[in-house]
């Protein structure tokens, strides 16, 4: 066959309304150069260094662009021959976005240094997932056969028969190997999930490739529409770390007023009287700041000491505040008591829990709080809610209903702890209740007295979602505690969502450290645009509890869909 070197304004005229030639075999692979021209490709910018000859795809002048297929693909199994000049560098990218995806590394494993490392070397998927070592590569000059599988989140890398790389594009070991690349700088939403060109990388290097064949894999795409959340969360930066020396911080919760001042309201209660006094010494305090991620500086006491008297007049904590119609809706457990700090816990101040929500026309204040909790014990002994009631989280469905859902203690078990630990949901017409309650448990996993914790509900369109502290991981099948996810259409009967890992434990800090907490809970979301911009959540670095502390962390949204 006549040798083809084209510039790009040639390859552009080659494209007609007719499609390309395309020869399938028996086995539903598509030759993606059997027209034996460039038509069902174009090249990246400007040049004319790539050829076609005999079957062979070459690339002999370095700098005239990536080549890439005219049609995108996300499901396929892709296989070809390539072979690299000395010291050379190239690949094949797929999944892109903005030109960054998923790599094929082609690479002269023995002259260049990349070679050197597992997770750049031949056939690696490029800065994700190390190829072998004992891998079969042909010498510089001899082609190798290679095969591509992107299959839903299964991605293999093939070298001359044998699977040399693979990775699975979900769960905690893909989030590390994302947040340890080169990748999450880009910013990029839903990272290697998305259909692209297939596309040939111009590196600087010549290289060749034949017998380039490709079969889609049909798959549902609209199997799921649940929010991915791990694929969205960006890094946190320093500002986004909240602290204060002489004080624990617990459970934050932000609204944004008019001016686009940013309100933070969290549990704070004094250092030297030890973890254990949230219970007897908590109350909610206020902080500002110009950005959702901080920093934040504090300004005053919200919800502070009242009086014994008052069913929430020693302590205020966890608070979660809304805006509603233009008013702003600061809900929260409070308790009253002795007010005398224990080593383990003030059982009296603990078991004295009950929800209450306080109305101001400003998140400055001043907050008008009530006289009776809004969520308070139910009479009847053998309620699930009989011994108290505590962490309060509200959404509005779109129907206009209010869904409170709330922790709640009965006295089925013995002792002074009281049990099980459950969630109860409560409905209304009004954010100031009155709520009935519905006292069937929620979040429940059998064999568990207090699977989870610390839902955060929310509604978008016609769904609900909730985030939830799971309790050694009991949903999520961890072992330890993380965050997940679970859907609901109405707010009050739940499941687990398709994709229901959120966080584990791990902070992803700016300069690309991890960071895993001894504890990382009590979610709470700050929403931009109608979808989540923040995810704020309370956390300890030592089992010692010596100092906790609220990290904000950013999170990209696209549409929150796979």
């Amino acid at each position: 066959m006549k040798s083809i070197a084209l510039p790009i304004l040639s390859i552009l005229c080659l494209v007609t309304l007719t499609l390309p030639a395309v020869a399938q075999d028996d086995s539903g692979f598509v030759d993606m150069f059997a027209a034996g021209d460039f038509s069902a490709w174009r090249v990246g910018r400007k040049g004319e260094g790539w050829s076609i000859k005999d079957g062979v795809i070459r690339l002999d002048t370095p700098k005239s662009g990536s080549l890439m297929s005219r049609k995108k693909y996300k499901h396929f199994e892709l296989r070809f021959e390539w072979k690299i000049s000395e010291g050379g560098n190239s690949g094949v990218i797929y999944r892109a976005q903005k030109g960054r995806g998923l790599e094929y590394q082609v690479l002269d494993d023995q002259k260049h240094q990349r070679g050197k490392n597992p997770i750049w070397s031949a056939a690696a998927i490029y800065d994700l997932a190390e190829a072998r070592t004992d891998k079969p590569t042909q010498p510089v000059g001899q082609w190798n056969s290679a095969r591509i599988v992107a299959d839903g989140n299964n991605i293999e890398h093939w070298l001359n028969g044998e699977k040399v790389a693979s990775v699975s594009t979900a769960g905690d070991a893909w989030l590390e190997s994302y947040r340890n690349s080169k990748f999450v700088d880009y910013g990029l939403n839903n990272f290697a999930n998305a259909a692209s060109p297939i596309s040939f990388q111009d590196h600087g290097a010549v290289v060749s490739y034949r017998n380039v064949r490709i079969k889609e894999i049909a798959r549902d795409e609209t199997a799921s529409t649940h929010p991915d959340f791990p694929m969205m969360f960006g890094r946190v930066e320093k500002k986004s770390f909240f602290i204060d020396d002489d004080w624990y911080i617990w459970g934050a919760s932000m609204v944004r007023d008019a001016d686009g001042i940013c309100h933070l309201f969290y549990s704070r209660w004094p250092r030297e009287l030890k973890h254990k006094a949230w219970v007897t010494h908590s109350e909610i305090a206020h902080a500002i700041s110009d950005n959702p991620l901080g920093p934040y500086k504090h300004v005053d006491v919200a919800l502070p000491v009242r009086g014994k008297q008052f069913w929430d007049g020693m302590c205020t904590h966890n608070p979660t505040v809304h805006e509603f119609d233009g008013k702003f809706y600061l809900y929260y457990m409070g308790n009253t008591g002795d007010q005398e700090p224990t080593e383990k816990l003030n059982f009296q101040h603990r078991n004295n829990q009950r929800i209450g929500v306080a109305v101001a026309d400003h998140p400055n204040g001043p907050w008008k709080r009530f006289d009776k909790p809004l969520i308070d014990i139910s009479a009847d002994k053998d309620a699930p809610d009989a011994l108290m009631t505590s962490n309060p989280s509200i959404l509005r469905r779109s129907d206009g209903k209010y869904v409170l859902i709330y922790k709640a203690v009965g006295k089925k078990r013995k002792g002074v702890f009281g049990g099980p630990v459950v969630h109860i949901a409560a409905t209304s017409d009004s954010p100031t209740g009155p709520f009935e309650k519905h006292l069937n448990p929620l979040f429940l996993i059998e064999g568990s007295d207090f699977p989870a914790e610390d839902p955060y509900i929310w509604s978008q369109g016609e769904d609900c979602w909730a985030i939830v502290d799971d309790h050694y991981g009991s949903f999520a099948k961890t072992g330890e505690n993380c965050l997940v996810l679970f859907h609901s259409k109405d707010g009050l009967d739940w499941e687990l969502a398709d994709n229901p890992m959120v966080l584990n434990r791990n902070v992803p800090w700016a300069d690309g450290k991890p960071e895993k907490m001894h504890r990382l809970e009590r979610p709470q979301l700050f929403f931009e645009n109608g979808v989540p911009a923040v995810l704020f959540c309370a956390g300890e670095r030592t089992k010692a509890q010596e100092h906790s502390f609220n990290v904000h962390i950013p999170i990209n949204w696209k549409s929150g869909k796979r």
